[in-house]
């Protein structure tokens, strides 16, 4: 059985949802014939940044090979002297040194600081390489610094390159680096990267356009498209579907909220509703499943909504898709600055089949909901739009008619079983070619 070496700087236990792609494709690959190992590094390294799920664990192949190594990077000492909560509100300054340390960690560290785990990966890559007989190398990005590793690894080794792109990188606003000189690193190292793998994985059909464009003497087919998908483990968890609370309208949000995936139209509109309706007040609630900005905290005081709103954190997984599938609405706020990316979660609402409303630019995202025919989408200032529908699920809620949510016909493609069938499919076609 051929073996592909997947290089990720986060893998379970690490609980983030970063992990959710190239853990379900460790899962699920050996059953389409290909054995993997894993290079990451030790959990010490990004416990300040995510919270360990022991659940992630489940499923992965009893024989698989993870190598967790060490790595230069200095940055959780630098976090031991000047400790920052992840996301800071737009109107506060954070202290001097944090400040200094995120300046010389941009102006130093190109693409990023991971760039420090380069030189131990390349050493302990070669040595798997060697060692269990690899033919086939995977990473998934970001972070983009792993790009550098996998073609190190490449120029090494000899061995074939599939690069998974989970979101653009040199045309793309969210990562472009502070200064001139990383910017044109960026964009020569991307020419030379894409050149020289041999596949080149887009999850949204947009980012794979976008490639061919920028990449013209490049083979098209050189530019494959996998989505993002949902945890199969969604199906079983929903075989005893949790039922929504009869006395709670809970509007749930699942995910990372940070600023600029704020939108005030939603808790003004929330506020407004509450002063309208005593029966809303005492039974809606804004719930926040995982990380939130303090910008969170700063609207809600503002507009004295904190008895209704309930930040609950990061949370275990599969407690995570039970409340997720508690909610008798849920809230979808991608990105609004990063016009290719269509968020993970967007799959995973579609497999608990419960209702969602779509704040969003146009964008990938609106392209991809309008395309299911999906008709609860809202721009991020439409305050009338975004209350009524509000208003009008809370009185299908109490009517009870939010108990059971149809399923949009044709999710089941975007299984990441059946996801890992593609990869596999393409895995071959690459080696055989090598």
């Amino acid at each position: 059985m051929p073996k592909a070496l997947f290089i990720s700087y986060y893998f379970p236990p690490c609980g983030a949802g970063w992990v959710m792609r190239i853990t379900n494709f460790v899962r699920h690959l050996p059953q389409w014939g290909w054995k993997v190992a894993v290079l990451t590094v030790k959990e010490e390294y990004y416990k300040d940044n995510a919270s360990p799920d022991i659940s992630m664990l489940q499923g992965l192949p009893s024989d698989l090979l993870v190598v967790r190594t060490d790595s230069w990077e200095p940055k959780l000492k630098l976090k031991a002297v000047a400790p920052k909560s992840e996301f800071v509100a737009d109107k506060k300054r954070p202290p001097l040194l944090t400040r200094l340390i995120e300046f010389l960690e941009k102006a130093l560290f190109i693409p990023d600081v991971k760039i420090l785990w380069l030189p131990v990966a390349l050493r302990r890559g070669c040595q798997i390489i060697k060692s269990e007989g690899v033919d086939l190398i995977y990473v998934s990005v970001p972070d983009f610094s792993l790009l550098l590793i996998a073609y190190g690894l490449k120029r090494l080794t000899g061995r074939a390159l599939v690069l998974d792109l989970r979101d653009d990188w040199d045309e793309n606003p969210y990562y472009r680096q502070k200064y001139w000189y990383g910017r044109k690193l960026v964009t020569c190292w991307e020419r030379k990267i894409v050149a020289a793998a041999d596949k080149v994985i887009l999850v949204t059909q947009n980012s794979q356009k976008s490639y061919i464009r920028r990449y013209p003497h490049q083979p098209a087919g050189k530019f494959a498209f996998i989505p993002n998908g949902f945890d199969p483990r969604i199906e079983s968890l929903m075989q005893n579907k949790p039922q929504i609370p009869a006395d709670n309208f809970t509007i749930v949000h699942s995910g990372l909220l940070c600023p600029e995936r704020v939108i005030p139209a939603l808790f003004e509109a929330f506020r407004e509703l509450i002063d309208e309706q005593p029966q809303f007040k005492r039974q809606a609630r804004l719930v926040f499943l995982g990380n939130v900005c303090s910008y969170v905290h700063e609207l809600v005081h503002k507009l004295g909504i904190g008895e209704n709103v309930q930040c609950v954190g990061t949370l275990p997984y599969e407690e995570n898709i039970r409340q997720v599938a508690q909610g008798a609405l849920l809230l979808l706020i991608p990105s609004l600055n990063i016009p290719n990316s269509l968020p993970g979660k967007v799959y995973e609402y579609l497999a608990v089949r419960r209702p969602f409303l779509a704040i969003t630019e146009d964008n990938v995202t609106r392209d991809f909901l309008a395309g299911l025919k999906h008709p609860y989408i809202y721009y991020p200032d439409d305050k009338p739009g975004i209350k009524t529908a509000i208003r009008n699920f809370y009185q299908k809620f109490q009517a009870g008619e939010l108990k059971d949510w149809p399923a949009v016909p044709g999710t089941e493609i975007y299984s990441r079983a059946k996801q890992s069938e593609q990869l596999a499919v393409i895995f071959n076609e690459v080696n055989k070619a090598n």
